[in-house]
């Protein structure tokens, strides 16, 4: 295991940490001919996983969102770092390059095959859950 991850795991999470959920959800264009080739997952948290699709469809109109699942977590700001760290460590970071269907430059998107497909992510999800030894809710959408 990386450096900077173990160091992250070993990490006390911050006193402002709360418990949320962490989410992950795959974009795909709508039409074939929108610049996104490769599908995408965004992978973040939120106190409501169900408000933050509401926010995420208005704000990205052109993309078509694919909800997988997400996991209730003790400490979420920590659990995602973790994530972003994993994937980012991986390679599969698309950086922080403006959206295909917003003006926004969003932090949190991946390249979904670099990051094993939706197989990947539960499985970096489901390891990280393991270490932490954290008790969890997951929910399939």
């Amino acid at each position: 295991m990386h450096s900077l991850l173990r160091a992250a795991l070993r990490a006390p999470p911050s006193p402002s940490d709360k418990a949320g959920t962490f989410y992950m959800y795959e974009i795909r264009p709508r039409q074939p001919n929108q610049p996104v080739r490769r599908a995408q997952a965004k992978l973040g948290r939120a106190k409501d996983p169900l408000k933050r699709k509401v926010q995420w469809f208005r704000k990205c109109r052109g993309q078509r969102q694919r909800w997988w699942c997400y996991w209730r977590v003790p400490f979420a700001a920590k659990f995602e770092r973790l994530i972003h760290l994993h994937f980012k460590l991986r390679g599969a970071w698309l950086g922080r390059q403006p959206c295909d269907f917003c003006p926004t430059k969003h932090q949190e998107k991946y390249d979904l095959e670099a990051c094993g497909g939706r197989a990947g992510v539960r499985a970096a999800v489901e390891l990280y859950l393991g270490l932490l030894r954290w008790r969890i809710l997951r929910v399939d959408m």
